[in-house]
């Protein structure tokens, strides 16, 4: 495992769901339009998503507020709809600070998506 400034400043850990083999798909909505995207990782206090579609539409600029969704999938995390803010992007990457923190452990998240 190697060490960065970035781990420092991490108040979470981060549970990274490619490194299980997952392409696990996930929602942003911003406004009008809806991202399809990978979930990269995930923390307590917020994700990392590539986005897919739609490709025309460029990422939210850094400090926007958008909509990080599972779908329906795994209701029980409670990650149906969580506000969060833009706090970077890189491509067609991004990551998102969870307004209001899930009220779940990172353990779950992990029991569920990645058994």
């Amino acid at each position: 495992m190697s060490y960065t400034e970035d781990d420092d400043r991490r108040r979470h850990v981060r549970l990274i769901i490619r490194a299980y083999g997952f392409n696990f798909e996930c929602f942003m909505d911003h406004g009008e339009i809806r991202f399809q995207a990978h979930l990269i990782d995930i923390a307590l206090g917020g994700a990392r998503l590539k986005l897919l579609s739609p490709e025309e539409a460029q990422a939210p600029p850094k400090g926007e507020v958008v909509v990080f969704s599972l779908g329906d999938k795994f209701p029980e995390l409670g990650l149906a709809s969580v506000r969060s803010n833009v706090r970077w992007t890189k491509g067609r990457e991004l990551g998102l600070q969870f307004i209001e923190e899930p009220a779940i452990i990172l353990a779950d998240i992990q029991r569920v998506i990645a058994p």
